[in-house]
């Protein structure tokens, strides 16, 4: 090989490595140019991400502020130009936030989110559904304690229970408003139901007695669901009013009386039966303490309210013939008090019954004008019963 093709070769290896290594530069450079441009849009991202954030923030606080500056106008009441008292209905079933939404919707609170969280967080268990009365200035605490009352309602109906009367009449009277169906049904409830309420828990076991509880379903206004058959929660409504009107006079004469509570409330029913007149329940009382203090010579307590029971109630409600029963009840012929109350009786027969009159009456008769009158001697006794009569024959004729 000549010296010209010599030097052709090597310039052609040359300019070959030249190549190669402007290639591996290219190829650098474009490995730093991919690696530099995904950079550059990490960063732009995060930028962006840290102000997403920092807006978010920022509308949190706000609404937080918001809600503190407008919650607490709501949840204290304390609004100046909110609606006045109106009937909210609630409908039954409604879940809490269903209540909110209600709330709002007639105005009574402004943020029904913050009601909801009131309630979760405090003890508002219990709501009651139907019409309840509330403004827009009442306090979350005074709605949610005005939601837990028994609200007016299409099927809740009111039942007054009158001094005087017995077990039977509040039955009928419950049957006619529609709160039972059948008397006999509820009667029989009450008599198997097992009773831990103080005082009436020791109502004692007779074969004589009637009604186990009569007596101690006191006479007040009551409200109940119409249709129900729980026929135990409308006794239980009646002992427990019964109780709460059992006043710290009763308790005191309890300790000094030696009557048993039941022989109490025995003797207090026929007070209540005898003297709807509270001033004279006193000296009624004094007459029947006067012949229970005094057997021998007043065997029997001669009240014809005992009779009226046997009547219309004992022999009205039973299936056969119990002659037995019907003289344990009449106080002509049994001794002393009769086996079970005649009616309910309140809490001022309740107290005559432990606090009577003091007085040497042995007899009492009334005329149809309402005067009471008082008699020592059996013939004292005949001669005012001849003097009511005459009252109440000029009192049918006029």
């Amino acid at each position: 090989m000549d010296e010209k093709n010599i030097l052709e070769n090597q310039n052609e290896e040359i300019l070959n490595v030249e190549q190669e290594i402007n290639a591996e530069e290219a190829a650098q450079e474009t490995v730093k140019e991919k690696d530099i441009t995904p950079k550059k849009k990490k960063k732009k991202k995060k930028t962006l991400s840290n102000l997403i954030w920092a807006l978010i923030v920022v509308a949190v606080s706000v609404m937080l502020a918001v809600l503190i500056i407008f919650g607490f106008k709501d949840i204290y009441g304390l609004k100046p130009d909110g609606v006045g008292s109106k009937d909210v209905y609630i409908e039954k079933g409604s879940s809490t936030a269903q209540i909110a939404e209600t709330l709002y919707d007639n105005g009574i609170i402004e943020q029904p989110f913050l009601f909801r969280v009131y309630c979760k967080l405090g003890d508002t268990s219990g709501f009651q559904y139907g019409y309840h009365t509330l403004s827009g200035n009442m306090s979350y605490e005074e709605i949610t304690s005005e939601l837990k009352k028994l609200a007016k309602k299409e099927d809740v109906v009111e039942v007054t229970v009158v001094e005087g009367w017995n077990l039977y009449d509040i039955a009928k009277e419950l049957k006619d408003k529609k709160v039972i169906e059948n008397i006999n049904d509820f009667m029989k409830a009450v008599e198997r139901m097992e009773v831990n309420y103080e005082f009436i828990k020791d109502a004692p076991e007779n074969q004589y007695r009637y009604y186990k509880y009569e007596g101690y379903f006191y006479p007040d206004k009551y409200e109940f669901y119409t249709g129900t058959t729980d026929y135990e929660s409308i006794a239980k409504k009646f002992f427990s009013n019964f109780v709460a009107h059992m006043d710290s006079d009763i308790k005191a004469g309890l300790k000094e009386t030696d009557m048993t509570f039941d022989e109490v409330i025995i003797l207090a029913s026929l007070i209540q039966a005898e003297a709807g007149n509270v001033n004279e329940m006193g000296m009624v009382s004094s007459v029947f303490h006067n012949r229970l203090n005094n057997p021998a010579a007043y065997p029997n307590l001669q009240s014809d309210v005992t009779i009226n029971y046997v009547e219309r109630v004992i022999k009205k409600t039973i299936a056969y013939e119990h002659q037995d029963l019907y003289d344990a009840y009449n106080t002509y012929k049994c001794k002393g008090l009769m086996p079970g109350a005649v009616c309910n009786p309140t809490k001022e027969a309740i107290r005559a019954a432990l606090y009577p009159d003091k007085s040497s009456y042995n007899y009492f008769v009334t005329d149809l004008s309402g005067k009471y009158y008082y008699a020592k001697t059996y013939q004292q006794h005949l001669n005012n019963c001849a003097k009511a009569q005459k009252v109440n024959q000029n009192y049918k004729e006029n």
